[in-house]
């Protein structure tokens, strides 16, 4: 779904003139609202485990700028 949004939205850039246009994926979240009680929740980690895993990502960032990587 996320590669078919995409390529959606660079077909838009691409072929649309008119300024304004808006274009609908035939995509939906679900029937209901359901989909949001678990859209960005935590689950109960350790708090120390998500400093530590928030800690690593932090290092390997960096060490990544360092060699030139980016986002």
């Amino acid at each position: 779904m996320q590669r078919e949004t995409m390529e959606m939205a660079l077909n838009a850039l691409n072929y649309s003139k008119p300024s304004g246009l808006i274009l609908e994926t035939p995509f939906a979240w679900g029937p209901d609202d359901s989909w949001k009680k678990n859209f960005m929740r935590l689950d109960n980690k350790d708090p120390a485990e998500l400093i530590t895993l928030g800690d690593e990502n932090r290092r390997l960032r960096a060490e990544n700028r360092k060699n030139g990587l980016v986002r």
